[in-house]
């Protein structure tokens, strides 16, 4: 039978073993490049939670500023657990930044920050002019070899004023090669480059503690075990409905996986995988058992939370349905 999940259309099938392990995702740490956003990585080619996260934080990255970065995480709710990410910092990633910080009306930031930062971001195509460079690099410190989290991040930059102040003394040797920039614009940039590099160290933290919280709310928003949610009782069958961990997420494979991505991470969604199985009344012994995986349910929506979407009471006929049929094939075999 076929049913449509998560905005894509699967095929369902019997479980191979009687109950399948939704194993619980512990100091998962991809290496490498993470692919571009909307891209499955290729970090094992499924579609897996681990990707899921891998992605959404590459995706979150370029958003909040910080692109084309190696991410690495682990999320075990241990010490030392949390998320990093490391590459070089380009103008464009420190324009990115800055808007982000202009535009920032949480309080994190006072109004004469954000217009101080605003002034600057408008001269940093003539900054980048002059000093012919990238902005900084985000390397792990001695102890990401190990843990990856807010702390083991280190924020350089790459290029040092002093040596540009002395390349040009004066507004004459700046206007043989520049137009637009004297001398004193220099020597502001100069003032201020301190001051930038302690916001991007800061912002660097505060990202990666975000994301981190993030990264738990994609775990958390599916089950770890599994979860009865119906049982019916005949002479003698049990019927289970259980929820149990989404370890295969197809939806990642939908166009908008992303919004549906935030959305989980808002807590206006979750993911599910959906199994029904008969029991044998005496010994509980399974004896058939049919899944749909990749649901993602609206919180807001009481009839979806309830039905399911309805694919609740679909599951639940399937499987008596598939049941029958194998129980009559048995009896003609035995025939």
């Amino acid at each position: 039978m076929i049913l449509m999940a998560g905005g894509k259309v699967y095929l369902w099938q019997p479980n191979s073993t009687p109950i399948r392990h939704a194993g619980y995702m512990h100091a998962i740490k991809p290496d490498g490049d993470i692919s571009p956003p909307g891209v499955i990585s290729p970090l094992n080619g499924e579609f897996t939670m681990s990707n899921l996260i891998t992605n959404y934080y590459g995706c979150r990255l370029a958003e909040l500023g910080y692109n084309d970065m190696n991410v690495s995480y682990s999320l075990g709710y241990t010490q030392g657990s949390g998320m990093a990410f490391y590459g070089t910092l380009s103008f464009y990633s420190l324009s990115e930044i800055l808007k982000r910080i202009t535009q920032d009306t949480t309080g994190t930031y006072s109004a004469v920050e954000r217009v101080k930062w605003l002034l600057f971001l408008k001269q940093i195509p003539l900054i980048e002019a002059i000093t012919n460079s990238f902005v900084g690099e985000i390397t792990g410190n001695s102890f990401s070899h190990q843990y990856s989290h807010y702390n083991t991040m280190n924020y350089d930059d790459s290029f040092y004023w002093e040596d540009i102040l002395n390349d040009y003394p004066d507004d004459a040797s700046i206007a043989e090669h520049y137009t637009g920039i004297t001398r004193k614009m220099l020597e502001e940039w100069s003032s201020k480059w301190t001051e930038l590099n302690q916001l991007i160290s800061d912002d660097i933290v505060t990202t990666s503690q975000l994301l981190e919280k993030e990264g738990y709310a994609l775990i958390e928003a599916t089950p770890h075990e599994r979860t009865v949610i119906m049982e019916k009782r005949t002479k003698d069958l049990v019927i289970r409905i259980y929820e149990e961990q989404d370890e295969e997420v197809y939806w990642l494979d939908d166009d908008d996986w992303e919004s549906t991505a935030k959305a989980i991470v808002a807590g206006k969604s979750r993911y599910i995988d959906l199994v029904a199985t008969i029991c044998d009344i005496d010994t509980d012994d399974i004896l058939y058992s049919e899944s749909i995986g990749g649901l993602v349910i609206d919180v807001d929506d009481h009839r979806k939370i309830e039905s399911y979407a309805g694919y609740r009471r679909e599951l639940v006929k399937e499987v008596i349905a598939q049941y029958r049929k194998n129980s009559e094939s048995l009896i003609k075999a035995a025939a």
